[in-house]
C-alpha cells in the first residue's frame, strides 16, 4: 500500500512538472539576494603585456596626455608603443623569466611559462591587431 501510494505521488509530481513546462522557478521580487560571495572583477590588464592596470600612473598615455585604456606605461606613451618593432615572441621572452613569480607559481619551469604568456598574449589587442595586419 505504501509502494502504490509512494508511485502516485511520485507520478503526480512528475505530471505537474511536465504540465508546468518544467520552467525554473522565477525568484521573487521581495528574495534577498546574498552579494558577499560575490568576487570584484579584476583589475583591467594592459593590452599588451597584461600587467594589471590598478593605479593612475600605471596606464600609458594618449597623444593628448589623456591615459589610455587599454596600455600600460612601460609599453605606451604619447599614442605610440614604446617598442613598436616588438613581436609577440619578443614580448614572451620578455615576461617568461618573471611569470612564475608573478603568478606565484614557484614549480613553473620556464618552457611552461612561455607557453602560458603566449597564451595569455595572443588574447590581448596589441597582438590580435598585428595578426590582422601581417595576414
Amino acid at each position: 500500500m505504501i509502494k502504490k501510494t509512494l508511485f502516485v505521488l511520485l507520478g503526480a509530481v512528475i505530471l505537474l512538472g511536465f504540465v508546468s513546462g518544467c520552467k525554473p522557478k522565477e525568484p521573487d521580487i521581495e528574495e534577498v539576494v546574498d552579494t558577499t560571495a560575490v568576487e570584484i572583477s579584476e583589475a583591467p590588464v594592459c593590452q599588451s603585456c597584461a600587467m594589471p592596470l590598478t593605479k593612475p600612473e600605471d596606464f600609458g598615455t594618449m597623444e593628448d596626455g589623456s591615459p589610455s585604456k587599454d596600455y600600460c606605461a612601460k609599453c605606451y606613451q604619447d599614442g605610440k608603443f614604446t617598442s613598436p618593432e616588438m613581436t609577440i615572441d619578443d614580448m614572451v621572452e620578455a615576461l617568461a623569466p618573471n611569470w612564475a613569480e608573478w603568478t606565484e607559481n614557484p614549480d613553473l619551469t620556464i618552457d611552461e611559462a612561455r607557453a602560458e604568456v603566449h597564451k595569455v598574449l595572443s588574447g590581448l589587442k596589441r597582438w590580435k591587431e598585428q595578426d590582422i595586419r601581417t595576414s
